[in-house]
């Protein structure tokens, strides 16, 4: 009885030892661990649904649009995505706004292809706006690709996107 008592107790002993010595230690909180730029997971779901979202939006802003349309459509659909200075340059430039240039095809989404963390305020994202017509819709497939460059930044504990350009 004595023997099986000790075993038992030295096999708890081995697993607790385990256990303490196989356990990754804690990782800090402090604000250290936001100046290695390692990407926090919640940030990078948040910018790439930022991006995401946005991209669902392009096909709403006709770029051909009269004028006074155009830069209340660039408000309307890119202002929650977009700081305020992106969106004062477009409204001054309409040219520089990606949207909808025809009737078909048109841009439906951007398919994220990386997200890169520049420091703890700015991500970098690659992409490719996908261009769709009726056709491609119906069949599956898209009718092209553009490559895209952007950058979000956090303003106020959300991400918006501050830069939007060609990918090349």
């Amino acid at each position: 009885m004595k023997n099986k008592y000790l075993i038992t107790l030295f096999i708890i002993c081995v697993v607790i030892l385990v256990i303490v010595f196989k356990l990754p230690a804690p990782k800090s909180t402090t604000s250290s661990s936001s100046t290695n730029n390692t990407p926090v997971s919640s940030d990078l779901a948040d910018v790439g649904s930022a991006v995401t979202d946005f991209g669902s939006k392009l096909k709403n802003v006709s770029l051909l649009a009269p004028t006074s349309t155009l830069k209340a459509d660039i408000a309307r659909y890119y202002g929650p995505y977009i700081t305020v200075e992106l969106l004062a340059e477009w409204q001054n430039n309409p040219s520089l706004a990606p949207g909808r240039l025809t009737s078909s095809p048109w841009p439906d989404h951007i398919d994220i292809l990386s997200i890169n963390q520049i420091d703890s305020t700015h991500y970098q994202v690659q992409g490719e706006i996908v261009e769709m017509t009726s056709q491609e819709v119906v069949a599956g497939g898209d009718s092209g690709r553009e490559e895209v460059k952007i950058t979000l930044t956090k303003v106020k504990n959300k991400w918006l996107i501050s830069q939007f350009g060609s990918g090349k």
